[in-house]
């Protein structure tokens, strides 16, 4: 984030709700903890993979060894004797045990890895939170958080989970209405409007001075002026009627009786819309009460930014 954004974020900040600005210190906190203990962990797992990568180079280079690899990925080195009845030195087995346990303590190192990167990723939102926040000046309001109830049994991972399979229930409802067709009506009032700009485009010019030349501008009054012949604006022009009545039948013939309006349309992405925005204000009061008895739960990062800083819509 340049110099500018940082500035914008940080007076848009100051606008934030007391309960709010509270909040997003200890969201950025986190993320920051997150990807600093990411970072250490990488670095150490690949200090490890490159100590594991020189002594199994220098075992291979000492002894004359065949290497194979166990179901677990454990490295397994044989000896070859280059003469019948040879035995290797004493010192092979403690130097291979030596390299095994460099590639042991590798993948312990992968695996701590892997779990702090899980948890990067789970502050990844934090990013599109202040960007939403960068650009949107506000006027902000706090918004009242739904209560965290659990059924019996239930837990706030299992709460979230419900939660979430709910908001793809709802995504996929927002697909639909979105590319819903059209009413055939609305369709047919289209289309005349583009028969009728073609056809005044098309339209003949009579002119009753002309003496030398046609009377009558077969060319129509199109861009195309001046070409022989007449132009498909003029056809339009000459047909409307039929036109029109062609196109509208088979617009019917076409027409699903799943169409809504524009209206309607927009009125029923509203309501999801206001559907989902509630759904997540609770998935986020059940990660905070997670929080409060030491379980964390992760955030998506399309959760809606007023869901998670708890302002209205």
């Amino acid at each position: 984030m340049n110099h500018v954004d940082q500035e914008r974020l940080e007076a848009h900040a100051k606008g934030l709700p007391l309960q709010t600005r509270r909040k997003l210190p200890a969201l950025i906190d986190a993320s920051v903890d997150a990807m600093t203990a990411f970072g250490g962990a990488n670095d150490t797992a690949r200090e490890a993979h490159t100590a594991y990568i020189d002594s199994r180079l220098r075992f291979i280079n000492r002894w004359n060894v065949e290497e194979a690899q166990a179901p677990t990925g454990e490295p397994i080195f044989t000896y070859v004797p280059a003469r019948r009845n040879e035995v290797p030195e004493f010192r092979f087995e403690s130097e291979r045990e030596g390299v095994i346990e460099k590639w042991q303590v590798w993948q312990r190192r992968k695996r701590a890895r892997d779990k702090a990167d899980v948890v990067r990723a789970g502050n990844e939102y934090l990013q599109d939170i202040l960007g939403w926040l960068r650009d949107n000046p506000g006027p902000f309001k706090s918004a009242a958080m739904p209560p965290a109830k659990l059924g019996k049994g239930q837990t706030h991972h299992q709460a979230v989970e419900d939660i979430r399979e709910r908001l793809i229930r709802i995504d996929e409802k927002v697909a639909a209405t979105e590319y819903a067709p059209t009413p055939a009506e609305d369709l047919i009032a289209r289309a005349h409007a583009a028969v009728d700009d073609l056809a005044h485009r098309g339209k003949v010019h009579i002119y009753t001075n002309n003496r030398d030349g046609s009377p009558v501008n077969l060319s129509g009054s199109g861009r195309l002026t001046g070409v022989t012949g007449i132009l498909p604006e003029t056809l339009v022009w000459l047909l409307a009627d039929e036109i029109k009545a062609s196109v509208s039948a088979k617009i019917r013939e076409v027409a699903s009786k799943d169409a809504i309006s524009d209206f309607d349309r927009a009125a029923e992405l509203s309501a999801l819309a206001a559907d989902k925005l509630a759904l997540e204000r609770l998935e986020e009061a059940h990660i905070l009460a997670a929080a409060e008895i030491g379980q964390i739960i992760h955030r998506r990062r399309e959760a809606n930014p007023r869901a998670i800083l708890e302002l209205e819509a």
